[in-house]
């Protein structure tokens, strides 16, 4: 556990007893003197919230938005540098 340490964000418990807790407090020793406690998990596991799909479709949307945006600044862009190119050779 501890060559581990470094990527151990939320905390650790080992088949031999130890435990790291997320405050980084060590607690080694027997398994019967380590009380561990496990989250219980709906039964629903496969159902989504109400609002998923909204929402998966407002980021679809603004992933496209941000897309469209992107390559217009690119034409504009490139409108610009041609238009600096060409008056750069009419002072020239």
């Amino acid at each position: 556990m501890m060559s581990a340490l470094p990527c151990i964000d939320e905390g650790a418990v080992s088949l031999d007893g130890g435990m790291i807790k997320k405050n980084g407090m060590f607690v080694l020793g027997s398994r019967k003197d380590v009380e561990v406690k496990f989250g219980i998990v709906s039964g629903r596991s496969g159902v989504v919230p109400p609002n998923y799909s909204e929402a998966e479709e407002v980021v679809r949307r603004l992933k496209w938005e941000s897309t469209k945006l992107a390559e217009d600044i690119q034409r504009e862009q490139q409108l610009l540098d041609h238009l600096k190119a060409k008056s750069a050779n009419k002072v020239a």
